[in-house]
């Protein structure tokens, strides 16, 4: 299979038998690649569910510090500079359709909106 697709099920002989990367996410350059879980998210996007993938647009409170187009909410720990400790800032939580949301600012920060792009978890 082509970049940015993958191939599930054995016996396939065409790229028409390939199925394309959930909206947002990329094979990261790779060919070949044979189940949706080579399927990563595209930088400044974060993985919202497993089953089936999706991804979406990261909030600006949860971009890695340094121009960084990385997400906190798309690394283990929530961790950006690999010292083992959350770079987030409040407090987080997942909703119903899985986005994660800043629901409190600490102390000293305000939170603003800001629209980066849409997301449809369907």
């Amino acid at each position: 299979c082509p970049v940015n697709s993958y191939r599930a099920a054995a016996g396939g002989v065409s790229c028409n038998d390939c199925a394309a990367c959930p909206t947002y996410s990329t094979t990261d350059g790779q060919v070949a690649s044979v189940s949706v879980g080579a399927c990563v998210c595209q930088p400044e996007f974060y993985r919202v569910t497993s089953d089936p993938p999706s991804c979406a647009p990261c909030p600006a409170g949860a971009r890695c510090p340094n121009n960084s187009r990385k997400c906190a909410l798309d690394l283990p720990g929530n961790d950006c500079d690999g010292d083992g400790e959350s770079d987030l800032v409040g407090d987080w939580e997942r909703t119903a359709n899985g986005t994660i949301e800043l629901q409190e600012c600490p102390d000293g920060f305000s939170a603003t909106r800001e629209t980066r792009g849409s997301f449809d978890p369907a």
